[in-house]
């Protein structure tokens, strides 16, 4: 899945090249899962139609430009597979932002921020998102087939969870929405990510009532 080759460290116990496993996964047997746009469920958990005019809507009614079959995902890291940011260029006033975002993170990356939101204004104003597992950004599946439990986890999950778009039968995107401030055009997004064996991609920005 991600190949962490170049500076892939020595020693038994690490992660699997795949950037998903843990050592003992291989020996359970657990492979990295299959991720599509196939199946796209609404909350509860149905098949919906997310096409129009060339864009994917989410089933909180977010629309954003439907993907293309390659090169679909702006991905960052640590590792030196990918940038440790990506900054994609707005220049444009409007209500609010959001973004949909997927990727992994890992066990002993939880209650940190494994990345941050820069939203930078044209009038040199940034506004700040931390992305802190598993508070407001999930894994883009159950790690190790077994995902958080409302019930035994409410300790660690926080009050409310993050909003998310199913992708595929397994897997899924978060969705963040964030007020623009009024009248002063966003100049543009940078994610970065912060934390070791972590890998977060951008999939898609979207303007809320465009001026």
């Amino acid at each position: 899945m991600f190949g962490y080759l170049s500076d892939y460290p020595n020693g038994r116990v690490r992660l699997a090249r795949d950037g998903y496993r843990a050592w003992i996964m291989t020996y359970w047997g657990i492979n990295p899962p299959a991720i599509g746009l196939e199946n796209v469920l609404n909350d509860q958990g149905k098949p919906v139609s997310l096409l129009r005019d060339n864009q994917r809507v989410t089933p909180q009614g977010v629309p954003f430009v439907a993907p293309t079959p390659t090169h679909n995902v702006a991905f960052t890291s640590l590792w030196d597979n990918w940038a440790a940011q990506v900054t994609v260029p707005v220049n444009q006033s409007a209500a609010a932002v959001w973004l949909l975002v997927a990727g992994s993170t890992q066990p002993l990356q939880g209650r940190i921020a494994n990345a941050v939101v820069h939203f930078r204004y044209a009038d040199g104003v940034e506004e700040r998102l931390e992305l802190v597992p598993p508070l407001n950004f999930r894994m883009l599946c159950p790690w190790g087939g077994a995902d958080y439990n409302p019930a035994m986890d409410a300790f660690a999950l926080g009050d409310t969870p993050p909003l998310m778009v199913q992708l595929g039968s397994n897997c899924r995107a978060m969705l963040y929405g964030w007020r623009l401030r009024e009248g002063v055009k966003l100049k543009e997004v940078t994610l970065e990510t912060l934390s070791q064996e972590v890998v977060v991609g951008l999939m898609g920005v979207s303007l809320m009532n465009p001026e």
